[in-house]
């Protein structure tokens, strides 16, 4: 179920970036495509974990991803007629804003509770294997599908269809939960659950901080990635085929970092491993900022890569190992409002890199996050004691 759906979610990304650059030549449009998916899962994702909490979180995978597959179909539709406009991209992302709210707490909780307590951090770090695998694997085969005239931005949306129906198929086969639904007390109970996981999170020094890191690193690092086709169109002049190369390059390194931090799990200073890796991250920003070439670009995107999926890897293995099982859901909720705001800060790089020039933008996003990892580090204590 996990591989698909990774992969139709990182063809998805490709599709529909390079989708709103090409249809408007801007920078901002694709920006402004870029934060709507990430407005519901601000409001909506806390609601998601409750849900993952207290209803049949199997059920819950099954209607959300019944409602992606129709959005897909929807732009398949109207890409296929040569009717597909840059609002159509921008409602996408708000419907799958809205099922990824629900989809993901729901999703990586059901794992928690299949694998048990204590498997919980070695499942953590594994899970992240399928989206880095889809990230080698789906911009490659985006890329090389928009190039291709016979296929292009509809033959994409079609795919996406398919594998979407694939893991609908498979979730029939999932075994069904053991934990019984708690469909009691009515919008009270909801509402108390909703704030007990508010109140878990923030009476944790752990959590805060572990939540800090990733904020800092999704607010100024994680963006870059989603204004990949600007470099690719504007900067290295390389179309599709080099954007699913920067992309490509990226997932295998974010794929290296993933099986790295699965060796570390044994140590006891983690959140150390991490400062170092959130410095890494920065540093490769920056190296892909000053790029002279689409070679060093590239070379630049993969270590990118190793550090972004390490750092953030890591961070989800020593969040979840510090979670209470019965409250998986609601803290998954909570880390994927960072996750929210990422496609909300695309948007003013996207627009800087129109004012600016891209690598004029990225380098001082990459700057920035320097600064604010060495502020964390000092501020955050808790973090980078955590194991």
């Amino acid at each position: 179920m996990s591989f698909p759906s990774t992969m139709t979610w990182s063809i998805c990304n490709v599709a529909t970036g390079y989708a709103a650059l090409t249809l408007s030549g801007s920078a901002t449009a694709l920006g402004v495509v870029t934060m709507l998916g990430g407005l519901p899962m601000l409001v909506l994702a806390p609601l998601g974990g409750v849900v993952a909490d207290r209803f049949p979180r199997k059920t819950v995978l099954l209607l959300t991803q019944s409602l992606l597959a129709a959005g897909a179909l929807a732009l398949a539709v109207l890409s296929m007629f040569d009717l597909l406009e840059v609002w159509h991209l921008g409602a996408l992302g708000l419907v799958q804003g809205v099922a990824f709210s629900f989809n993901m707490p729901s999703r990586q909780s059901l794992l928690m509770e299949i694998v048990g307590p204590q498997l919980t951090r070695s499942a953590a770090s594994m899970n992240m294997i399928a989206p880095n695998f889809s990230r080698v694997v789906g911009p490659s085969v985006a890329g090389v599908m928009l190039a291709t005239p016979w296929i292009g931005i509809a033959g994409v949306f079609w795919t996406m269809v398919v594998l979407y129906g694939i893991v609908i198929g498979s979730l029939y086969w999932l075994p069904p939960s053991q934990r019984p639904p708690r469909d009691d007390g009515g919008v009270r109970a909801v509402w108390d659950s909703l704030l007990e996981g508010f109140r878990y999170v923030l009476g944790s020094p752990i959590h805060r901080g572990l939540l800090g890191s990733a904020f800092v690193l999704l607010v100024l690092g994680w963006p870059v990635l989603q204004i990949m086709p600007v470099f690719s169109e504007h900067v290295f002049d390389v179309g599709a085929t080099g954007l699913g190369l920067l992309l490509s390059a990226n997932g295998i390194g974010a794929l290296l970092g993933t099986f790295g931090v699965a060796t570390l799990i044994g140590l006891r200073r983690l959140g150390l491993v991490q400062v170092g890796l959130g410095f890494g991250f920065a540093l490769s920003i920056v190296g892909f900022a000053l790029a002279p070439s689409m070679p060093w670009a590239v070379v630049m995107a993969a270590l990118f890569g190793v550090f972004q999926s390490g750092y953030m890897s890591l961070n989800s293995t020593m969040l979840m190992g510090n979670t209470d099982p019965r409250l998986y859901g609601r803290v998954l909720s909570v880390n994927m409002m960072t996750f929210g705001v990422t496609p909300i800060a695309t948007l003013p790089l996207a627009w800087a890199s129109d004012q600016v020039g891209p690598q004029s933008a990225v380098l001082a996003a990459g700057l920035a996050m320097t600064v604010a990892l060495v502020l964390l580090a000092i501020f955050n204590p808790a973090a980078r004691r955590a194991r």
